[in-house]
Parts: C-alpha cells; sequence; structure tokens
C-alpha cells in the first residue's frame, strides 16, 4: 500500500461537502479509508506490544532490582524498534558485556543468579548463598537472563 499523508486526506475529507461528485474525488476518499483503518489497527497493535513490554519490565524490576537492568533495556529497545517502522531505525548497539559481580554485593533482594569462579574451569552454579546446597566457592554472581516469549508459530493463536 502506498505511503498517504494524513493530513491532506484529513484536508480532503473536511471538504468533501463542497466537491464535484468526479470519479477522480470518490476513488481518492474511497482509497483513503482502508489505508487509515489499517494504520489504525496496526498502531492499535504496537500500542499493545508496547503496553505488554512496560509491564514486563515493571515485573523484571520488582522482582530483580538492578540485576536485571540489561535485559528491561533489552527488551523495551527491542519494542520501540517495531513501534513505527515507517521511522528510520537507530543504529543497533552491540549487546552490552555482562560482568561478573563480587560477592559482597549480591544481597537475597536479587534472588538467585549465577554464580561463578575464577578462571572459570566449570560450570556455574545456579542459585543463592541462602541455599541449603550452596558450595560456598563461588566468588562472582551474574543475573539470570530471561529470555523474550517465542514468536508464535504460524497458524496458533496467542492468548
Amino acid at each position: 500500500m502506498t505511503q498517504r499523508d494524513w493530513q491532506n486526506d484529513m484536508d480532503f475529507c473536511k471538504s468533501a461537502d463542497s466537491l464535484p461528485l468526479t470519479s477522480k474525488n470518490i476513488i481518492n476518499l474511497i482509497s483513503a479509508l482502508p489505508y487509515w483503518l489499517q494504520e489504525a489497527k496496526e498502531r492499535g497493535e504496537r500500542e499493545q506490544r508496547l503496553k505488554e513490554a512496560i509491564e514486563n519490565a515493571l515485573k523484571w524490576t520488582w522482582y530483580h532490582s538492578e540485576a536485571n537492568m540489561v535485559e528491561i533495556d533489552t527488551v523495551l529497545n527491542d519494542i520501540l524498534d517495531t513501534l513505527y517502522p515507517d521511522t528510520p531505525a537507530q543504529p543497533s548497539a552491540s549487546t552490552p558485556e555482562i560482568t561478573a559481580r563480587p560477592i559482597d554485593d549480591w544481597h537475597e533482594d536479587y534472588g538467585d543468579v549465577i554464580w561463578w569462579t575464577f578462571p572459570i574451569q566449570e560450570s556455574p552454579y545456579c542459585g543463592s548463598p541462602l541455599d541449603m546446597d550452596w558450595p560456598g566457592y563461588h566468588t562472582h554472581w551474574t543475573p539470570i537472563m530471561i529470555p523474550a516469549a517465542p514468536a508464535p508459530k504460524e497458524g496458533e493463536t496467542v492468548e
């Protein structure tokens, strides 16, 4: 569908009562309607995706505090990139490197995280120092990355 100018279409519609009833004017009015109905539908869908992303970010913020800021930033930027597809995308920044934080920075409000020893010679431990099976020798931690939900397969409905 060809890009249309909202202000031109609105001005044309406002003056429609005084326009002669020509085939060109009728076609212009009829072709504008489906375009703007589709545009309104897509904007509503984009607004819904934005609302969901903000709700998820708020949940993650409350649950993980600052430990999850990289994920929150990524999710919100991803959704902003799809909000208005006709707006040129900003050059994407590379994924920020996650730096392991020392055990002294951990607090129980962070909940379960991934624990490391350096140099890395074994799989990390997932949990918290409050766990009954805490090994006790891990010195650094990183937040658990929460992945975005997979896109629905073709024909599936999203609930």
